[in-house]
């Protein structure tokens, strides 16, 4: 797939705008650069929305007509919006075109509401055959399927999860999706289906016990499916949580009256956790200290007692330096040895007692006592260490739990500082106080949904515990009846063709972890600072690694190499689609493709020799890459490296009107060769 050309038609701020794109090998490269809030995103979302219907706009997300459009109409007139894309695919030119019709409902409506929409996909071979498809979506969803959207279009939010602690899931997900296996988990998800029925039958046929038992299980089961189902749901929701407060805290650092407390609150919260993370090793070493030694504090008054007595009795006389076999006759003929035990014959206390009667003195009780007694006093030197081990530990906890309640109400004050600020920020029209109490709302939905898919995990886990009790009682119940000998072995079949392809599964999804593994390691170390690595590792998680130490570096320490190892991961699949593609050999599941890469935004908050960096890996990481980037990215470093490569290069003019006469407007322009120099 190769993009020729954008068109947009009342979308939003662009009235009537239009992009070419960059055709090549070695000029690959389209840039579009302007300031915040011109419209860069807003681009990104027209691709989307063209090709799938949707869109990632934050506020309004279904409001799409321009506002000067409507201003210009009547109530009850209609404006059309429009989004046209032109590209080639394996030979056949394609323009897709989505529209809206937006009707305005009032003189101060300047949203207008959706009255008719439209999507056609026409073509052009080479031989010169016209037509236009009778289903678009589907023939769009066959040349690039929504499922791979994420990878080839994505903005530097995208990037940054890629690469943070808890990005299993995110990356697992793209290589799922570059290899085509939902062709697998549906056959897994089928042969479930198939197995429950043979277990129907087995019903069918067998006793009431394992009736009842298979029905049991079979509730069991639907109950597990719906709260798991639950479970993700509510991760889901987290998930998209974390994004909106994730966008809150950017639009934040934006506003400049608010950015300086945004950046205190990061680090504060970085501190928090820190120091939330050292309470929990201590909580465990207490734990660890108590399970070991706890019960000496319990013991060391009987302990101490048995020592003194002892003590008191040799001191006395009582327990004689030398024992006679007068002395052990007597504690025989008493029926009570000296620490109170009865001596019964034929008992062990009793023998043990008469083999005292020797001639050898220094083996006699006397030196027993003595060697008790030091034992004991070793017994009392432990639980002192271990008294003042729990003891030191409580005073660090102390210490940290008194620095975490200064933390807190630091956020608090700063929290307290945002939501009074009322300025307003120009690009979005939102006020610090409105951003704030948004994002506590959110943080505390967020908290809510932990609680609940804690409660429904735990739920989980007492039905699983009841489905291994019931498997076992299953598999004892079949093995007394023998009506449903067929529906079980069928059953059986089912189920361990469905654990082969489960195993099929894993191993296609480890052999293209392995391979990006490399290719991102190849590409990261040519460009990446010198004595880092990175790595997916075998929990799907793309690190950073150091190679002196071999350690895991931190977030904020190495934030450059992270968003280079998030490009390269990207990249790296990106080329085994068009390996896949290019191969003489039928692909099992996912035949590949050549894909374009339209990016928002991947610099981030980079510094100038990072920026560098990734400007150089950009170009290699397809045949055809667009990058959307703000004025300020875009200055300096990355201008002098991709001035060359970036063969088409748009500034985007806004004008964001004054509400009365005039509305924000987007005017693209393309930049000449004497512009691009100035840069």
């Amino acid at each position: 797939m190769q993009l020729h050309r954008l068109h947009l038609e009342n979308f939003r701020q662009f009235r009537s705008e239009t992009v070419e794109f960059a055709l090549g090998d070695d000029r690959n490269v389209t840039v579009v650069h302007g300031q915040n809030g011109s419209g860069k995103t807003t681009l990104k979302n027209a691709f989307l929305w063209v090709l799938y219907d949707e869109s990632s706009f934050n506020l309004r997300p279904d409001k799409l007509a321009s506002q000067g459009a409507l201003a210009e109409v009547d109530p009850g007139e209609t404006v059309p919006v429009e989004v046209t894309l032109e590209f080639e695919h394996e030979g056949v030119d394609y323009e897709v075109t989505r529209s809206y019709e937006y009707q305005r409902q009032a003189a101060d409506d300047y949203l207008g509401e959706i009255v008719d929409e439209d999507l056609s996909l026409s073509y052009e071979t080479a031989d010169g055959d016209r037509g236009t498809r009778r289903n678009p979506q589907r023939s769009i969803e066959q040349i690039l399927p929504e499922r791979l959207s994420d990878l080839f279009f994505f903005d530097g939010e995208y990037i940054t999860q890629l690469s943070e602690g808890h990005s299993q899931a995110e990356v697992k997900e793209a290589i799922q999706n570059i290899m085509g296996l939902t062709i697998i988990e549906r056959s897994i998800r089928h042969l479930g289906e198939v197995e429950q029925r043979f277990e129907s039958e087995v019903q069918e046929h067998g006793n009431s016990e394992l009736s009842e038992l298979l029905d049991t299980r079979s509730e069991l089961r639907s109950e597990v499916e719906d709260l798991t189902g639950s479970i993700e749901s509510k991760k889901e929701s987290r998930q998209r949580l974390r994004e909106e407060i994730s966008e809150i805290e950017r639009k934040l650092e934006g506003i400049e009256e608010a950015a300086d407390l945004q950046e205190e609150r990061e680090q504060l919260e970085s501190r928090r956790d820190a120091l939330e993370a050292e309470i929990a090793e201590i909580n465990e070493s207490i734990d660890d200290e108590i399970s070991k030694k706890g019960h000496l504090p319990f013991v060391m008054p009987a302990i101490e007692a048995t020592a003194q007595d002892l003590d008191d009795l040799r001191e006395r006389g009582e327990i004689p330096s030398e024992v006679s076999n007068q002395f052990v006759e007597k504690l025989l003929t008493q029926g009570e040895c000296i620490c109170g035990r009865p001596l019964e014959e034929g008992t062990h206390p009793y023998t043990s007692v008469e083999s005292y009667r020797s001639d050898a003195a220094e083996n006699g009780v006397d030196q027993a006592a003595i060697r008790i007694i030091s034992h004991l006093t070793s017994i009392q030197d432990e639980q002192t260490e271990y008294q003042e081990r729990i003891d030191e530990l409580l005073e660090r906890r102390s210490e940290l739990r008194d620095e975490l309640t200064s933390v807190d109400e630091q956020l608090d004050e700063i929290q307290g500082d945002l939501e009074e600020m009322n300025v307003t920020d120009p690009e979005t029209g939102e006020t610090p106080s409105e951003l704030e109490s948004a994002r506590t709302r959110k943080k505390s939905e967020r908290e809510d949904l932990k609680r609940e898919i804690w409660d429904l995990e735990r739920d989980v886990e007492t039905r699983e515990d009841r489905l291994e009790e019931i498997g076992e009682e299953i598999d004892e119940a079949r093995q007394e009846e023998s009506q449903a000998e067929l529906a079980r072995r069928r059953m059986q079949a089912t189920s361990k063709v469905q654990q082969q392809l489960e195993a099929s599964f894993e191993q296609l999804q480890d052999q293209v972890r392995e391979y990006s593994n490399d290719l991102v390691s190849e590409t990261f170390d040519e460009i990446a600072t010198k004595g880092y690595e990175a790595e997916i590792t075998d929990e799907f998680e793309l690190r950073i690694r150091d190679q002196l130490q071999g350690k895991y570096l931190e977030v904020d320490k190495s934030r450059g190499e992270r968003q280079i190892a998030s490009l390269t991961f990207i990249g790296s699949l990106v080329q085994i689609a068009r390996e896949r593609y290019e191969s003489d050999t039928d692909a099992e599941y996912f035949s590949g493709g050549i894909y374009p890469i339209v990016m928002d935004s991947p610099f981030g908050a980079l510094d100038d020799e990072h920026r560098r960096t990734v400007s150089r890996v950009i170009p290699r990481m397809a045949e055809q890459v667009v990058v959307l980037v703000t004025d300020s990215q875009w200055r300096g470093p990355v201008a002098s490296e991709m001035n060359e490569i970036a063969s088409r290069q748009y500034r985007l003019d806004f004008d964001e009107g004054d509400g009365d006469t005039s509305y924000p407007q987007t005017t693209i322009v393309e930049e000449t060769v004497s512009q691009r120099v100035n840069q």
